[in-house]
């Protein structure tokens, strides 16, 4: 959920970015967990099968219901996330946006497991998270959320192979943000699919060191991000800036998006 000021803009960005980095959909089953008031589920409708489209707040179903009325592929629910039941092998792909942030560990282990168990064989799994170079929790104002590291959600997702991971750039360009990643992941290992399987492998491998990616690359890397309210401070002051960076083109970046920038202080 957005907690600023400026949804619209990153809304106009932010929302192509992360269609962009979803597999191909058709004919397939979709399970979209915590989808709000449906900011994905019109890309959903129109190329799945079928979604199932779930949110605890009622509200946000309904918004949500509403403004997707013309499409009769989709079913919604409003539930929370941890009394969801579905069979084994329901779904072809699921979707999670700035969902994990908001569960305890314990939870997210839990709703992981059962995610595995949901998908199809081959089955794909794409979440985004607001994340951290050092875990906190936090409770400011009512607002109840977990910043994990790269490393917890690497650990996380250690029984699906991981194809791609990498920053939201729309975030990374316009508010020096390296903190918004994203992971797409398969249940089944690589040789089974039918894709180019060097890639994926070779990305792995460069990050094969959970020690090395959390120590010192990481504070090197990060070294501007040193937590989470450092990023939110660089959020707030880039923002400030929205009406010219509107104007700009923001034509990504060309460091390849699946592996993690290097944001210094030099270039902020």
């Amino acid at each position: 959920m957005y907690i600023r000021t400026n949804g619209q803009y990153l809304d106009l960005h932010e929302k192509p970015e992360i269609i962009s980095y979803l597999p191909d959909l058709k004919e397939k089953k979709v399970l979209d967990l915590g989808s709000g008031i449906g900011r994905f589920t019109r890309h959903f409708a129109t190329k799945a099968q079928h979604v199932t489209s779930t949110d605890l707040i009622p509200h946000f179903v309904k918004k949500n219901q509403q403004d997707h009325a013309e499409f009769s592929n989709v079913t919604y629910i409003c539930s929370n996330v941890m009394n969801l039941e579905f069979e084994n092998a329901s779904f072809d792909f699921v979707f999670a946006n700035w969902l994990l942030m908001y569960l305890e560990d314990r939870q997210m282990k839990l709703l992981i497991e059962r995610i595995h168990r949901w998908l199809k064989p081959q089955g794909e799994f794409f979440f985004r998270e607001s994340c951290a170079v050092k875990r906190i929790k936090n409770t400011t104002d009512g607002y109840y959320a977990y910043y994990r590291t790269l490393a917890e959600y690497d650990a996380l997702v250690k029984d699906f192979t991981l194809v791609k991971e990498g920053h939201i750039q729309a975030y990374v360009h316009a508010f020096a943000d390296p903190l918004q990643c994203y992971w797409h992941l398969y249940t089944n290992d690589l040789k089974n699919r039918e894709f180019d399987k060097e890639g994926p492998q070779n990305f792995c491998s460069e990050r094969a060191s959970i020690a090395d990616r959390q120590g010192a690359s990481e504070s090197k890397n990060y070294e501007a991000a040193d937590t989470v309210k450092q990023s939110t401070e660089l959020f707030d002051r880039k923002a400030g800036e929205q009406s010219e960076l509107a104007r700009r083109d923001l034509t990504p970046s060309k460091t390849d998006s699946s592996s993690h920038l290097c944001i210094t202080k030099d270039n902020l």
